[in-house]
């Protein structure tokens, strides 16, 4: 369902540039998801409440190597 949604809407943008990228990759995102998974309902946050995830959003910034 989810493939399909992106298909029907991708000729509505002039350019389009799909990639994978592995979880290592992407440590933030992978954090956020699995959160959200945990929190079933809207959470908004004004500052994170979360230590481990300040930590992780630093080494992103700062271009390190996060396992």
């Amino acid at each position: 369902m989810l493939v399909h949604d992106i298909q029907s809407i991708l000729p509505s943008f002039l350019f389009t540039l799909i990639m994978h990228v592995f979880t290592e990759g992407n440590v933030v995102t992978d954090w956020i998801a699995n959160l959200q998974c945990l929190i079933r309902f809207r959470t908004i946050f004004s500052t994170s409440p979360f230590p481990k995830f300040s930590c992780i959003i630093t080494d992103d910034y700062l271009g390190r190597i996060v396992e």
